[in-house]
């Protein structure tokens, strides 16, 4: 039984140091005021998000994120209370861009990979 646990902590251990969560809190909505490096790679993939979802946003703001490099998973507020969770893939010298993306979200939903 100890080892068992002694290897959940271990694998767990070893997710928590190869992946980076973020979340900060963005009262106005207005300006993004969080991490500017996540909003930037954001700003980057708007109008593809825009083409493949079909969809005119008046907002793209990073509210929540979690970072698997290459593989960033943001959710985004597009406009009131429409949030969208988006997986993007970056690695440079690649320009960013836009794997999958999930709609109809809430600001307090978890932001789970798939």
């Amino acid at each position: 039984m100890a080892a068992i646990q002694f290897a959940l902590l271990l694998f767990l251990a070893v997710i928590t140091h190869h992946s980076t969560h973020g979340e900060y809190p963005n009262p106005s909505e207005e300006e993004p005021d969080g991490n500017p490096a996540i909003q930037a790679i954001a700003n980057a993939v708007r109008d593809e998000f825009q083409e493949k979802s079909k969809m005119k946003v008046t907002k793209f703001v990073v509210i929540k994120y979690i970072i698997s490099e290459p593989t960033y998973l943001a959710a985004i507020n597009i406009g009131g209370d429409q949030y969208c969770h988006v997986k993007i893939y970056r690695s440079p010298p690649e320009k960013p861009h836009v794997i999958d993306f999930q709609c109809g979200k809430k600001r307090s939903d978890l932001l789970i990979p798939f």
